[in-house]
């Protein structure tokens, strides 16, 4: 999540509550004053106050001031999710497809992805999609899965923009269009979507919808593989010499 996207978020769950306490709470949060945050979160959470509870459950999932508990997690989050709360509801669905503090579930997981993405939460829009993508819980339907992203992409969901970019670079119910593929990888990696930024250096590397530029692409598989991008990683230790700088 970017900084403005999650100050947005913060701002959010604090108009909902329209407690002054869980501002506080949020901003001890974010300070890193995780503990202190804990209790008021915990006070406010005990009381039914929907944010408060999803920062608690968050706090549990991340594991922010103590180990993670993802049991601990789920049941916090469950309770705000059950309140109405959109976030909860997109992160329990997550916990049900991991398998995160209750047996993996993908078919719970799609309800709750519906549920919040039928009333326009952007990450379970998203997620929704993958699900139709893969035939999580639902029929494999690419169609479905693209329109979805591209719901998702006009938000600027960086994942839904890269996927939309495989569907025009492989021909997925779409016309092949390198071109289209690597603008949208671009737009992507620009959002921080890792394997888009991997894309972004595949493509200038063999001149796929852009001219070739050797140094570039390698440098962004380097960026990638910074980032973690296990396809990146490969890369470089298949040809170490050809990425060393």
């Amino acid at each position: 999540m970017d900084h403005i996207a999650c100050i947005n978020g913060v701002l959010m769950t604090i108009v909902e509550s329209g407690k002054a306490t869980l501002e506080r709470a949020i901003l001890e949060y974010y300070a890193g004053n995780f503990q202190d945050a804990k209790k008021m979160f915990e006070e406010l959470a005990r009381k039914g106050d929907s944010g408060a509870q999803l920062f608690l459950g968050r706090m549990f999932y991340h594991g922010r001031g103590e180990d993670k508990d993802y049991t601990q997690a789920v049941h916090w989050i469950d309770k705000s999710a059950n309140n109405g709360n959109l976030k909860a509801q997109t992160l329990l669905g997550i916990c049900y497809r991991d398998g995160k503090g209750v047996d993996k579930s993908y078919n719970r997981a799609r309800i709750w992805f519906q549920s919040a993405a039928g009333k326009g939460e952007p990450q379970a829009i998203s997620c929704l999609a993958y699900c139709y993508c893969h035939g999580y819980g639902v029929t494999q339907n690419y169609k479905k899965a693209l329109d979805l992203m591209k719901e998702a992409a006009e938000y600027g969901n960086a994942w839904a923009i890269g996927s939309i970019a495989t569907y025009y670079e492989n021909g997925i119910i779409v016309k092949q269009d390198l071109v289209e593929a690597f603008k949208l990888y671009e737009e992507a990696a620009d959002l921080g979507d890792v394997y888009s930024i991997f894309s972004t250096g595949r493509f200038l590397l063999q001149g796929w919808g852009v001219d070739e530029d050797i140094e570039r692409g390698k440098s962004r598989v380097r960026q990638a593989a910074e980032l973690g991008s296990p396809e990146a990683l490969n890369l470089l230790e298949k040809f170490p010499e050809l990425f060393r700088e």
